[in-house]
């Protein structure tokens, strides 16, 4: 299906939203779009997961007309320098032209942690984009990796160094996403909870104004990915 074509089906088929705010305050993502409204993105998010799925379906079952590049030894030397070998989540390359980060996520890592459906992978990155737009990802594209599907994620470089204090991560959790401890590590909520955010760590950084940068926060879903964004935006299916 033709993105555009996805993207308008999504977008005006879809009645109503959550919370009408979300259609009147301007998100900017740093980097890659702007669009209206946090609906708006995510619609625009999944599409693009969804065709890009689609396409590496074909490719890889030899459906495609062309022979497909997205292979580990064609997308890597694009992509910058290794700095983070295969731990955790991602293997992690530094692109010094582009100031950003290109992020080889493993979507079976810490599945049964996070996930409450064997779909929600596919769309971690887009409820991360709702939650922490300042440090929205961009679905470059998905590749096969140890013999399993990986998704490849870019992320803008953060030039701020600094940390912020456990009470200013506490509030923002608090005040700005709605999200209350639950124990010694989650804030969370009826649909989602997020860890790793803790000030003494480095995945939370603040700039001179005091704005704060979630890198990437490890969010557990409680429903379904899909269910989740559209508590988070409003109705994003027909």
């Amino acid at each position: 299906m033709n993105f555009l074509k996805c993207l308008k089906g999504l977008f005006f088929n879809a009645k109503g939203v959550r919370n009408n705010a979300n259609v009147e305050r301007r998100i900017n993502r740093r980097g890659v779009h702007s669009f209206s409204s946090e609906r708006e993105r995510a619609i625009s998010d999944i599409c693009r997961a969804r065709v890009l799925f689609e396409a590496q379906k074909n490719e890889s079952s030899g459906d495609s007309n062309r022979s497909s590049r997205d292979t580990l030894c064609d997308i890597i030397p694009s992509l910058g320098e290794l700095i983070s070998k295969r731990t955790g989540e991602s293997e992690v390359y530094w692109n010094a032209k582009e100031n950003a980060y290109y992020k080889i996520k493993n979507p079976a890592a810490k599945a049964a942690l996070k996930h409450s459906s064997p779909d929600d992978w596919a769309f971690e990155h887009v409820i991360h984009n709702i939650l922490f737009p300042e440090t929205a990802y961009e679905l470059v594209g998905i590749t096969r990796h140890y013999g399993e599907l990986r998704l490849i994620l870019k992320q803008a470089n953060v030039s701020s160094e600094s940390l912020p204090s456990d009470s200013d991560v506490d509030k923002y959790l608090r005040e700005v996403l709605g999200l209350m401890p639950e124990d010694r590590y989650w804030y969370g909520n009826d649909v989602l909870a997020v860890t790793d955010v803790g000030a003494r760590g480095d995945n939370v950084l603040v700039d001179d104004n005091g704005r704060l940068f979630f890198i990437d926060p490890l969010i557990r879903l409680k429903k379904s990915a899909l269910e989740v964004i559209e508590w988070l935006v409003g109705p994003i299916r027909t």
